[in-house]
């Protein structure tokens, strides 16, 4: 029988006791790119993702949803970036896409990026989108793609900004 050194059980417990559900999770891919979700989110990799997305569950839905995807071109930030939303004008077309924009961002660390946002009318619901792109190495294009009902974009809103807020890419 193995015997473990109290101060290790004692570790073990302190460690399970201080992981609390509404501690924030780092959202990481090695060498691509991270972030901080808010806290209390999951992060899981969904169908048809590219990276890992952070959510919010309630009663078995999602409510709110950061989504990553990677590019790569030669065109300066803002011209993909009008390229991309011109791309989903085309895609949404038949669901009433209303769109604000192209409007500078920047991280807590400085590194500047775009923000844009999308209401969608699918199916009858309405859908808010916000979009965070960012440059990377090696011409890596990123759109952060964050998501929640028009009605719940007021509380997801100051939350999708400060995950963007912390995102970096490599």
């Amino acid at each position: 029988m193995r015997v473990f050194p109290l101060f290790t059980v004692f570790l073990l417990l302190a460690g399970f006791f201080l992981l609390r559900a509404d501690d924030p999770a780092t959202v990481s891919v090695p060498n691509v790119f991270h972030y901080t979700a808010p806290a209390g989110w999951q992060v899981a990799n969904i169908p048809n993702g590219q990276y890992p997305a952070a959510m919010e569950k309630k009663d078995g839905d999602i409510k709110g949803l950061i989504t990553v995807d990677m590019d790569t071109s030669d065109k300066p930030l803002g011209e993909w970036c009008k390229d991309s939303l011109a791309k989903n004008t085309r895609v949404f077309a038949d669901d009433s896409p209303t769109f604000s924009g192209l409007q500078l961002f920047a991280t807590s660390a400085g590194v500047s990026g775009y923000r844009s946002m999308l209401q969608l009318n699918i199916g009858g619901k309405q859908l808010h989108f916000i979009y965070y792109f960012f440059a990377g190495s090696n011409n890596a294009r990123f759109a952060v793609t964050c998501t929640c009902a028009a009605d719940d974009a007021d509380h997801y809103d100051p939350l999708f900004k400060k995950a963007a807020k912390t995102f970096e890419a490599y």
